[in-house]
């Protein structure tokens, strides 16, 4: 007799093939009488509503393909990804490489990116919360200290790079949004930056390419001095003040340490970027 662990596995199994499967035509009810009916009916249902988890998701994908084909999309990648969690936050981590490789979006080479920057958006949103270092409370620790100091990025600061201008297809595809000043060009034009939550709000933010790398470095746990040679590395004209002024007035710091530093530096929790 079959646990009721191998019926749920067999259940989902079921949910993604077709009815001519094995699993569909052994499912009957008591008497004999087939459930396919009752049963294409919760399959519709579950189908429906991931299908509008992942809109709810991806709505840039969304307005960028139209519903009709939205749809048709997430079907198939229905058909080959069901959740693996209890739960439908993160829902659609693989859904970025799956456009990459459906054939029908390929003349659509950038869809990739700009679903990785919207789940990076959710990821943001669902971080954990943190109180930011302030400006002040860094002006306060010894200069001679600066070179060799660790900082702690904020939980739910996000680095994105891609080499389509991935931040400009967002922005314009944004409830209320206005059209572009002139066409968003595809070729040669990749952006790389950063998304956070500092406080109660998601902002998104261009970098240049040497901030951008300065942040990498941050987080990869680099000490100040390191990443500000990353920084210069990639961009002769990496500006250090200007970066770590973006970094104080969008809240981006969470502490720092290192010898000379007292353990407790003091945390200031800055000012919320989206009504600045």
């Amino acid at each position: 007799m079959p646990s009721l662990a191998d019926f749920q596995r067999n259940f989902v199994r079921a949910l993604q093939s077709s009815p001519n499967h094995s699993l569909r035509r052994r499912m009957s009810a008591p008497g004999g009488a087939p459930l396919e009916q009752r049963f294409a009916v919760y399959r519709n249902n579950v189908y429906h509503s991931l299908t509008e988890a992942l809109s709810a998701a991806f709505p840039v994908i969304r307005r960028l393909v139209g519903d009709e084909f939205f749809k048709i999309t997430a079907r198939t990648f229905l058909d080959r990804e069901m959740p693996g969690r209890p739960t439908l936050i993160g829902y659609g981590e693989g859904f970025p490489e799956f456009l990459e490789s459906f054939p029908p979006a390929q003349n659509l080479a950038y869809l990739g990116d700009v679903a990785r920057l919207e789940l990076t958006y959710l990821s943001a949103y669902h971080a954990a919360d943190a109180e930011a270092l302030s400006g002040e409370a860094f002006a306060q620790i010894p200069p001679e200290a600066l070179e060799t100091a660790r900082i702690t990025l904020h939980p739910a600061l996000r680095l994105i790079t891609s080499p389509y201008p991935v931040f400009d297809i967002w922005q314009a595809n944004q409830d209320g949004a206005a059209a572009p000043d002139k066409p968003i060009k595809l070729a040669h034009a990749g952006q790389c930056g950063l998304c956070a939550r500092p406080t109660l709000s998601v902002i998104l933010s261009i970098l240049p390419e040497g901030e951008y790398a300065f942040f990498s470095a941050l987080k990869e746990r680099a000490p100040l001095g390191e990443a500000a040679g990353s920084g210069a590395e990639v961009d002769q004209d990496f500006d250090l003040a200007g970066a770590l002024a973006r970094a104080f007035q969008l809240g981006l710091f969470a502490k720092i340490e290192g010898p000379g530093i007292p353990l407790s530096s003091p945390q200031g929790r800055t000012k919320d970027p989206a009504k600045d």
